[in-house]
C-alpha cells in the first residue's frame, strides 16, 4: 500500500510526531536502511534531492543503493547520480518557494564550503554539510513561502494522482507527501524505466494539469 498525505507545513510535526527535517531520514531508515547518502541537485526552477540507502555491493541482489558501485554520473543532467532499479528519495519545489536572494546566498555559501571540503568526507563532515545546508533548506521550505498551490486539496490531489498512475508498472511507489510548496517521493524504478524519465513525466504532467485549473501557463 502506498502511504501518502497532503498537509499544511505547520501541521506536519503533529502528524508524524517528529520534526519534518528528520522525517526524510526516518522514512528511509524505517523502510530501507540506517545508512543514508544524500546529494542536492540544482535544476532550472527546482531544487531536487535524491537519497539512497547503503546496501550490499551487488545491485542484482538488492534493490538498495550501493555506495561501492558506479552511480553513472551525468554532468548537467538530472539526476546526477543514478543506479538502475534501486530505491531513491526525490523532492522538488515550486519555483517561487524561496526568495531568489536567499537561494543565491545559499548557493554561494555552499559552493565556498564545498571548495574547502573536497571529498571523500568523514561522517562528521557529512553531518556538518547537512546542518549547514540541507537542514536550513528544509526549514525554509517548511515555512510555506510563495504561492503554495498545494494548500488547495484539489491541486494536491492532481499531484497524488499523477504519482500513483504508473505505480507497479514503471516504478514501485512506496510513499509520498505533498506539501504546500514542495513534494517528496520515495520510489524504485522498474525494468528499463529511469529516475530521470519518471520524475520528468511526473513534473511535466502535473504542472500542465495544475496550470489548467489555475488558468495560467509557464512553470510552477
Amino acid at each position: 500500500m502506498v502511504r501518502s498525505t497532503s498537509v499544511k507545513a505547520e501541521d506536519f510535526t503533529d502528524l508524524c510526531g517528529i520534526q519534518y527535517e528528520e522525517t526524510k531520514l526516518y522514512v528511509m531508515e524505517a523502510i530501507i536502511s540506517s545508512k543514508v547518502l544524500k546529494v542536492w541537485m540544482i535544476g532550472k526552477d527546482v531544487e531536487e534531492e535524491v537519497v539512497g540507502s547503503g546496501g550490499p555491493t551487488s545491485p542484482l541482489s538488492s534493490p538498495f543503493f550501493d555506495p561501492f558501485a558506479s552511480v553513472n554520473p551525468r554532468s548537467h543532467y538530472l539526476p546526477h547520480w543514478h543506479q538502475p532499479g534501486v530505491y531513491c528519495f526525490v523532492g522538488w519545489r515550486m519555483g517561487d518557494s524561496l526568495p531568489r536572494e536567499l537561494l543565491e546566498k545559499w548557493r554561494a555559501q555552499r559552493d565556498a564550503w564545498l571548495a574547502q571540503h573536497p571529498e571523500p568526507w568523514s561522517e562528521a563532515t557529512e553531518l556538518e554539510y547537512f546542518d549547514s545546508f540541507s537542514r536550513p533548506m528544509d526549514m525554509w521550505l517548511d515555512a510555506g513561502k510563495g504561492s503554495c498551490p498545494f494548500r488547495d486539496p484539489a491541486l494536491a490531489r492532481v499531484v497524488g494522482d499523477t504519482l500513483e498512475h504508473f505505480n507497479g508498472k514503471h516504478f514501485e511507489l512506496v510513499s509520498y507527501v505533498v506539501m504546500p510548496n514542495h513534494i517528496h517521493v520515495l520510489f524504485r524504478p522498474l525494468q528499463e524505466h529511469t529516475v530521470g524519465r519518471i520524475v520528468k513525466s511526473w513534473k511535466s504532467f502535473s504542472a500542465r494539469e495544475v496550470n489548467k485549473r489555475l488558468a495560467k501557463t509557464g512553470s510552477l
